[in-house]
């Protein structure tokens, strides 16, 4: 059976999503819903205040999302990793498969529809974490499958739309659906040029259906009040990636929608976006107009609203994209068919390419991020190592950890609360403020006087406010390091109840026989095959729990002890200039000029563009 160009834009696109949903578990915030979730199975109820934080105990919480994580704690105890990497797949292929589907219902073309899904795909795949997000996305797209259906066909299954609001209602934000049905029954009301019609009647159950949940009324409005608190300009943003508005962000390889290829993809999409709206507005296609408007200005807001955005957008956008190409006077019927033909080409190619590039681990080591196309924990990612000595070394009294370290620890160690985790609609901005003075060196001896710390967790790997508190208790005579690993550190009061235990042990000094071996064995392939090669297929994961533990050590003034796993990474990571450099700027530390020289070159060769690399390298010529 041939298959038409259709098809094979659907299974290359379909084959782009699929590499990329399938990775490994890196987000922290799934320690708090896996913690929530196990909260409501061990309770049989949803809380009605917060149960996992010693500071803000008694402040009321509404878990809205609570069966997103009742289904998260089921899934990983009958699965574990696996089963949550699954999980999130059939999230994200389901959602793909429901917006093809629609792009099929409106006949859009294969070159519309494969560059407005190619687009959507590199957009939005940096949100494929397990999130109720996706949840979110599942839902408006299915929305989306039944109120079109409703106004192309003048039938769809409207009884589906109060379901669905009920799913929605007790695992994510609702109001979004409620949203999509208003525009569509809008629509419908000045189509028929009358009120009392199935959609508006559907509607109103759809209004009521969002009350079906265990918090009533107050949980049906409780989006509402979110939406008062995490605006654009408020503490959170100015602190947060995901809060922060898209155009805002500059291009940062290894932060949160930092790479170039995420925010290309968004701005370019978010302009064919305001096209689309000129396009359906003269067309007379208000709905759609309406979702590009309304959804675009939300992407606007914050960096996480991209993914609803460009689930809704999609069709609208692919539609008036498909319209303008196929329109009589845009040229020569030939010239338009092999112009066509020659960007489908170049679209495909390009999803095409880039799925080995996602399975090798290329796709992600490039822009330094941890994903990896495997279901398992990104443990150096998660702090899995600090959060479970924690959980096991029984401290005692009040403790201090940063906003990451706590998503982790109220899951890995339930028994404990923690100062602040990542749920910012119950921390507040006044608190989330006093949070960030409790991690500055400065303000330290006022903090410790305020909340009487007996012992400090910090999540370093990445986090220059963690880095300068371990920095200042490090001097501080009554504070010792008594854990340390690539992605965190423990310190405990010395005068307090957990002066029992003896300091971290770090690692011990590399002699000269065996830094003059051990850096003639590194080798660095920096030609432009060689980088070729790595664009396209490179299973070297980036530096991950040694380059962290040697980056922290020689941050906070320990640059003999860093050596020894800068080196283990330099030899581990050799395609990375990040361990060279550190490596370098430790011997450069410690008077070592010629071994400084050695890295520095090694650094300079992998990335001779960067920044960072020319005052460096000057320095050391």
């Amino acid at each position: 059976m041939r298959i038409g160009r259709g098809g094979v834009s659907a299974l290359v696109l379909l084959g782009l999503a699929s590499a990329l949903a399938w990775r490994s578990l890196v987000d922290v915030d799934v320690g708090l819903h896996l913690a929530g979730g196990r909260w409501i199975a061990e309770h049989g109820r949803v809380p009605g205040a917060d149960p996992f934080t010693w500071t803000l105990g008694e402040r009321a919480y509404v878990a809205y999302h609570w069966a997103f994580q009742l289904a998260l704690h089921a899934i990983e105890g009958a699965a574990g990793a696996t089963g949550l990497a699954v999980f999130r797949f059939a999230l994200v292929l389901g959602t793909a498969l429901l917006l093809l589907d629609g792009l099929r219902l409106r006949r859009v073309g294969s070159l519309a529809a494969a560059v407005t899904a190619l687009l959507a795909i590199f957009a939005t795949e940096w949100r494929f974490t397990l999130r109720p997000e996706l949840v979110s996305w599942l839902l408006a797209a299915a929305l989306l499958a039944v109120l079109e259906r409703h106004r192309s066909r003048g039938w769809a299954p409207l009884w589906l739309l109060p379901v669905i609001q009920c799913v929605w209602a007790n695992t994510h934000v609702h109001v979004l659906g409620l949203a999509l049905i208003a525009i569509y029954t809008l629509d419908d009301c000045v189509r028929r040029r009358r009120v009392r019609t199935p959609l508006v009647a559907w509607g109103a159950v759809s209004v009521a259906a969002v009350f079906v949940n265990p918090y009533g009324a107050e949980g049906a409005f409780y989006p509402l009040v979110l939406a008062t608190r995490l605006t654009s300009g408020n503490l959170f943003a100015q602190h947060i990636t995901e809060l922060a508005s898209p155009l805002a962000i500059a291009p940062d390889a290894g932060g949160s929608f930092g790479s170039g290829v995420q925010l290309s993809a968004y701005r370019t999409l978010f302009l064919m976006a305001a096209v689309a709206l000129v396009v359906h507005l003269r067309r007379g296609r208000l709905v759609d107009a309406a979702l590009l408007a309304i959804f675009g200005g939300l992407s606007l807001l914050a960096v996480r609203n991209v993914g609803i955005f460009t689930v809704v957008s999609v069709p609208a956008i692919a539609a008036a994209l498909d319209g303008w190409l196929t329109s009589p006077d845009a040229a020569p019927h030939p010239a338009r068919r092999r112009l066509a033909d020659a960007l489908l080409g170049l679209a495909l190619a390009s999803a095409f390419l880039t799925i080995p590039r996602v399975v090798s681990g290329s796709y992600y080591a490039l822009d330094r991020r941890p994903d990896r196309f495997e279901a398992r924990w990104c443990r150096d990612c998660l702090a899995l190592e600090t959060a479970d000595w924690v959980a096991a070394s029984d401290l005692m009294g009040r403790g201090l950890n940063d906003l990451r370290m706590g998503s982790v620890l109220v899951w890995r160690d339930p028994g404990r609360g923690v100062f602040i985790d990542g749920r910012n609609e119950v921390t507040g901005e006044a608190f989330y403020a006093r949070y960030l003075g409790a991690l500055d060196p400065d303000h330290w001896t006022e903090t410790q006087a305020e909340f009487g710390f007996d012992y400090v967790t910090l999540f370093h790997r990445g986090d220059a406010r963690a880095v300068a508190l371990a920095r200042r208790l490090l001097d501080e005579p009554d504070w010792r390091m008594v854990h340390l690993d690539g992605a965190g550190v423990v310190f405990v009061r010395v005068s307090g109840p957990n002066a029992h235990w003896p300091a971290a042990r770090l690692p011990h000094p590399v002699g000269p026989e065996e830094r003059r071996r051990r850096l003639s064995e590194i080798h660095v392939e920096a030609s432009a095959g060689d980088q070729l090669r790595r664009w396209l297929w490179s299973t070297r994961p980036p530096p991950g729990a040694a380059q962290g533990l040697g980056n922290f050590l020689a941050r906070v003034g320990e640059s003999a002890a860093a050596e020894r796993p800068l080196l283990e990474a330099s030899e581990a990571n050799p395609d990375f200039f990040e361990p060279h450099l550190d490596l370098g700027l430790v011997y450069r530390e410690l008077g070592l000029r010629r071994a400084a020289l050695q890295a520095f070159r090694r650094a300079k060769a992998l990335a001779p563009d960067h920044p960072g690399l020319a005052p460096i390298a000057m320095d050391g010529d």
